[in-house]
């Protein structure tokens, strides 16, 4: 991934990324954002209530858990971050 990542930016592309709405996924796509400039795709909290109105995902059960690298630092995937 991690050279498909880099061609895509040496082209002059945006790399857009989408993953499950549970932390682990957030986690991932905050380091996507960060290591390879990514856009998140359908990572917003209206796309996630709207997969949850329509059965295609479920309400996240689990504790928050603090995004890799700084734990100091805030995740960059906030719902107004991208689609």
């Amino acid at each position: 991934m991690t050279r498909l990542a880099a061609a895509t930016r040496e082209a002059g592309r945006t790399l857009h990324w989408r993953a499950d709405s549970d932390w682990t996924g957030l986690r991932i796509t905050a380091d996507a954002v960060r290591r390879h400039a990514a856009r998140p795709w359908r990572m917003t909290a209206q796309a996630y209530a709207q997969a949850l109105a329509e059965g295609d995902s479920v309400p996240s059960r689990a504790a928050p858990r603090l995004p890799m690298g700084n734990p100091r630092s805030r995740m960059p995937c906030t719902p107004a971050a991208g689609q």
